[in-house]
């Protein structure tokens, strides 16, 4: 018997009784090594992942606007929007967009703008 804070008497004792009850029984469809390879194997039709990168064909500024919409599958137009009310009303915008050019590779590229800056700047020490 255990003395509960309240003044009461358990029989209870804090992680003793197993969460499923003592019933130790399978799940159906549990997993096995022929499940995991199958679910983990690619499989042919489905979509590849889709990557953020700056738009090079649909750009005002950066491409950010662009590549936001097309990683999220919306509206350009509705993300260059917010992106706008972001920079009158907040003025958070502003400094958000230009991290995201510099952090965000454009189509093609293979660094973000920041990347390729620190990497020539680091050359150039050398």
């Amino acid at each position: 018997m255990i003395r509960m804070p309240s003044g009461m008497y358990s029989r209870v004792r804090t992680g003793l009784i197993p969460i499923d009850g003592g019933r130790r029984r399978r799940q159906p469809g549990g997993m096995n090594a022929t499940t995991a390879d199958a679910g983990s194997a690619t499989v042919t039709g489905q979509p590849q992942a889709r990557r953020l990168r700056r738009c090079a064909d649909d750009k005002m500024l950066a491409g950010v606007a662009g590549g936001l919409a097309r990683y999220l599958d919306a509206d350009v137009t509705l993300v260059r929007v917010i992106i706008a009310a972001l920079v009158l009303f907040t003025g958070a915008g502003a400094a958000l967009y230009a991290a995201a050019w510099l952090l965000i590779p454009e189509d093609g590229a293979d660094q973000p703008v920041a990347a390729a800056w620190l990497a020539a700047r680091r050359d150039r020490a050398r």
